[in-house]
């Protein structure tokens, strides 16, 4: 067998198992889901499975690393510094990345609903906290040096940590409720929410030009 044949194969049962288990946690708790019950609902050995991950939290950590470089991807690099942009008009980097869980959004409802796994939406949230600490704390440093932040404000590693769990929270509602609104609209209610209720929770002056910019 060839190595491009062999690859396919993977690539084959990879998916067959990663879909049946997004497909079981529609149906029942992460914690209810066997190793067994993958393989059936995939119709695959559980020789297969182990072939490709050691249980099912393997499973679930390398989908969220694929998908974690998946959406960097969509993100682009950030040349540093913050932009000035209109909430109105989120910037690109940001839709894409409402695009992108829109497109997946079986995964997304599945690992962050009800039934889905709690190390997922964890390690979500801490990258997310990674991605914005990166991103954003040099500004916020600079921008609390000079308005010389006082001394009722949330401390600004609390501030990162509550908008990142309001983030995944808000995707799961996004989820939750089949989508009411374009990826295009969550983005700009995203970086309205940034602009202005996470820098008033520094106790900062939120300028309505600046916010996240990923881009």
């Amino acid at each position: 067998m060839s190595q491009e044949q062999t690859d396919l194969r993977v690539k084959r049962s990879h998916k067959l198992l990663r879909d049946a288990f997004i497909e079981l946690i529609a149906e029942k708790r992460f914690d209810e889901i066997t190793v067994g019950d993958i393989s059936a609902r995939a119709m695959v050995n559980r020789a297969t499975f182990y072939r490709h991950y050691q249980d099912k939290y393997d499973l679930v950590e390398k989908i969220f690393t694929d998908e974690v470089g998946a959406l960097l991807r969509e993100l682009g690099t950030s040349p540093g510094g913050p932009k000035r942009i209109n909430p109105e008009k989120p910037a690109e980097a940001w839709v894409k990345m409402f695009e992108r869980i829109s497109r997946h959004a079986k995964l997304y409802r599945a690992l962050l609903g009800h039934n889905g796994s709690p190390w997922f939406a964890a390690r979500l949230r801490d990258w997310v906290v990674e991605v914005i600490n990166e991103r954003e704390l040099l500004r916020l440093r600079k921008q609390s040096t000079e308005q010389h932040a006082k001394p009722n404000a949330l401390p600004q590693e609390a501030a990162i940590s509550l908008a990142a769990s309001l983030f995944i929270n808000a995707i799961s509602w996004w989820l939750e409720n089949e989508m009411p609104c374009s990826p295009r609209q969550m983005a700009s209610w995203t970086l309205m929410f940034f602009s202005y209720g996470y820098l008033r929770a520094l106790d900062l002056e939120p300028d309505p030009y600046v916010s996240f910019a990923l881009e």
